[in-house]
């Protein structure tokens, strides 16, 4: 702890307690969301899965950049 106090970085107590410093919390919400909105319900394993996928594929890196900020901002 003592480089990073005389390398002037702030150590977060327990950031992955915290959902809006940990990004994976944010993913699963917008994964969540386009997944079923609508209310759509997937019958078939594989269909839920392709639809993860593609959920997945269209996340993009501003995504990632406003989690990160909202952590900053704390």
């Amino acid at each position: 702890m003592d480089w990073f106090d005389e390398n002037g970085i702030v150590v977060l107590e327990w950031p992955t307690c915290s959902p809006d410093c940990n990004p994976i919390e944010d993913l699963w919400s917008i994964l969540s969301k386009e997944i079923y909105k609508e209310g759509k319900m997937f019958k078939i394993k594989k269909d839920l899965k392709q639809g993860i996928r593609d959920v997945w594929e269209n996340i993009t890196s501003e995504h990632y950049l406003v989690c990160q900020v909202r952590c900053r901002k704390g």
